[in-house]
């Protein structure tokens, strides 16, 4: 099985470029045979000191934690283990520039090995799974929607109320906390197919591009989809465009 990559950035309309991406070594065999490949995507939080440093060094951190990985470790603990390290970077740089519990990036990373796909995920960015044409979200929005939906289910307030909440679409979980509240991950591979279309992206994309939309421009080659993606996006002319970034990974079965 073979993994054909792409990506692609812009900046939007933002003052500073604050999400970061990255990926393990195609090359490394050595890894690829006990831990596959590994994507990694990060949107550093513009309302805090740092954003931008924090998404970079979030990255850094969990492709250097994974390219540690000893093959007697499991994918699933090897990404956890690497997602430790990578909030570790954003708690140390936060008290280097003094903004402890002000300095914070969402993460999404997806570890592709043999056929199977293992992610883990904190904050707002998200990971998709394009199958025949149709479009799954398989990451969960760490946010207070998350806490409103559990209330709702409670009988504690109304659906109108929870739509209603000003707040509804605040982090309750990024990089940068000392205890992460919530973390959206899978302990059993999901099997991967041939032609499948893998998304990460941060909330730039699907805050302005419809899911219809986003699954029409995935069916492109991996770099093309990328780009198409991001160009559709800045096409919007949304006043108030976040930064947008996307990784595309195609599978291809050359068996």
């Amino acid at each position: 099985m073979e993994i054909v990559p792409g990506n692609a950035s812009h900046q939007g309309k933002r003052t500073e470029q604050q999400d970061s991406l990255g990926f393990t070594r195609f090359d490394d065999r050595s890894l690829i045979a006990h831990g596959g490949v590994v994507a990694i995507i990060a949107d550093g939080m513009g309302g805090f000191e740092g954003g931008a440093d924090a998404g970079r060094n979030a990255v850094d951190a969990m492709r250097l934690g994974y390219e540690g990985k000893p093959p007697w470790e499991s994918v699933p603990e090897a990404l956890l283990r690497s997602l430790g390290r990578a909030n570790r970077a954003v708690c140390e740089l936060a008290g280097a520039i003094g903004s402890e519990g002000y300095c914070g990036t969402t993460l999404a990373a997806a570890a592709i090995h043999q056929d199977q796909l293992y992610w883990i995920t904190v904050g707002d960015s998200r990971l998709y799974l394009l199958r025949a044409g149709r479009l799954a979200c398989l990451s969960e929005d760490h946010t207070k929607k998350l806490e409103l939906e559990e209330q709702v289910r409670e009988g504690l307030i109304t659906t109108e109320e929870m739509h209603q909440d000003p707040e509804r679409e605040s982090l309750v979980s990024w990089l940068g906390m000392e205890a992460l509240p919530r973390i959206c991950r899978n302990e059993t591979g999901a099997r991967l197919q041939d032609g499948d279309r893998l998304l990460l992206c941060t909330d730039g994309l699907y805050r302005s591009l419809s899911e219809d939309r986003i699954a029409a421009l995935l069916l492109q080659e991996p770099q093309d989809a990328a780009q198409r993606l991001i160009q559709t996006t800045i096409d919007q002319n949304v006043p108030t465009q976040d930064n947008v970034t996307v990784i595309v990974l195609g599978i291809v079965d050359r068996e």
